[in-house]
């Protein structure tokens, strides 16, 4: 019932021994038996846990049920929506969406780990129906190649290091760990310039149709 999807992807910045998230159920897992494990406190038993390493992707489509344990820092990249049906609290109090989450859920999803690949010298994270995410290590001034077929802002996270982005006719902007800056689709060339060196997550929507990424939940 909402304007937009909520397909998001997390990139794991920073994870402690034995941080974990959950994303959808272990197979053969029906509606009945997730109704009955909100009443009785126990739907964590029903989720697939993964545990998480600093450097992987993981995407999760809409319609995902999914949770973040503790111990680990993501940078989450997702379509525009603020909604969140919550099914469940961990007997926590907090109010839940029961109805909206069951309609809204799908047994089966692509939710996963995202395998990385090396394209035209850049690391895509993952490239899915709705957006793309590479990541930059940027350790000398570097024009970044345009879009190829697509006009769309992009946004820039940065993740370590820090840099100065830089265009013909605007005034330069630094980028330093945990900022994010929006290029406007406007903006055919820009650069980027590190101050010693910079890592950061390039996130846009795809020009043409893509499928879904492949992943797996090892």
């Amino acid at each position: 019932g909402q304007p937009f999807g909520k397909n998001e992807c997390w990139y794991v910045l920073a994870a402690e021994p034995g941080a974990q998230v959950a994303l959808g159920f272990h197979s053969g897992t029906t509606r009945e038996e997730i109704e009955s494990a909100i009443r009785e406190n126990r739907l964590e038993a029903l989720l697939n846990w993964i545990s998480l390493r600093p450097g992987e992707m993981l995407y999760a489509d809409a319609g995902t049920v999914h949770a973040i344990g503790p111990g680990s820092i993501l940078v989450e990249t997702q379509q525009n929506s603020d909604a969140t049906f919550r099914l469940y609290d961990y007997g926590r109090g907090r109010e839940l969406h029961i109805a909206q989450g069951m309609e809204a859920m799908k047994l089966k999803t692509h939710a996963g780990k995202v395998q990385r690949k090396v394209e035209d010298g850049r690391v895509n994270l993952v490239t899915s129906p709705f957006f793309v995410v590479d990541k930059l290590v940027v350790k000398e001034p570097m024009d970044v190649p345009p879009l190829r077929d697509k006009n769309s802002a992009q946004v820039l996270v940065g993740l370590d290091g820090c840099g100065v982005i830089e265009a013909d006719g605007m005034r330069p902007v630094t980028l330093a760990k945990g900022e994010a800056v929006i290029i406007p689709a406007m903006m055919k060339h820009y650069r980027i310039r590190p101050q010693w060196a910079l890592e950061c997550l390039r996130s846009y929507v795809p020009g043409s149709v893509v499928e879904y990424p492949a992943t797996s939940l090892e």
